[in-house]
């Protein structure tokens, strides 16, 4: 048996999260990756080969292999996550073939507990989530659709958050009223001001 010290651990560690998000890009790039304590959540199709495409969300940690978290009831689905300390807030997109439209729903949860719907379904046309979100409360919610950053309060239409004078295509909290904002060359770290 070999034995490892604690920083051959955590490189290997971070060296398997840096596969698994490499995988999750390659095999789901509409999702993303976030860390809730010692765990990791991603968006996948599980199993691979699902020709309905359920999404999914993995869940795993240095002590466990890797397993299912949630998976969606619907067909051509997606994730997309963001987390505030251990609360993990869930987009879940699926495509309506009946109308050929896009609807969302906002789920919130822990990693013990089960997701409770926050926001119940609404008509996507924003493709809400997809270039990250960030949750102000449960009630407010920003999100980038390039070229813009824009501000949805539950129930209403999606404004413009702030302007800014380059194109955005992601957006990632970093900490307390700070933002990375990236486009296709370059990242910008803001601050903002919670309504």
């Amino acid at each position: 048996m070999i034995k490892m010290n604690a920083k051959k651990k955590q490189a290997i560690f971070v060296i398997v999260l840096l596969l698994i998000q490499t995988i999750s890009a390659l095999s789901h790039p509409t999702g993303n990756m976030i860390t809730v304590g010692d765990d990791v959540l991603w968006p996948y199709i599980y199993p691979i080969d699902d020709t309905n495409h359920k999404a999914s969300i993995m869940i795993w940690n240095k002590n466990s292999e890797p397993k299912i978290f949630l998976q969606s009831e619907h067909s051509a689905s997606d994730f997309m996550l963001y987390n505030n300390n251990d609360e993990i807030y869930i987009v879940e997109r699926r495509f309506l073939q009946t109308t050929q439209s896009f609807e969302v729903r906002l789920l919130k949860t822990t990693v013990n507990t089960q997701p409770k719907v926050i926001w119940n379904w609404i008509k996507d046309d924003w493709r809400i989530g997809e270039g990250g979100f960030i949750m102000l409360n449960d009630n407010q919610m920003v999100f980038a659709r390039h070229p813009e950053i824009y501000s949805l309060i539950k129930g209403e239409k999606p404004k413009k958050f702030f302007d800014f004078d380059q194109p955005i295509k992601r957006i990632r909290a970093v900490a307390p009223n700070l933002i990375l904002l990236m486009n296709d060359s370059a990242c910008f770290m803001v601050q903002h001001v919670p309504y």
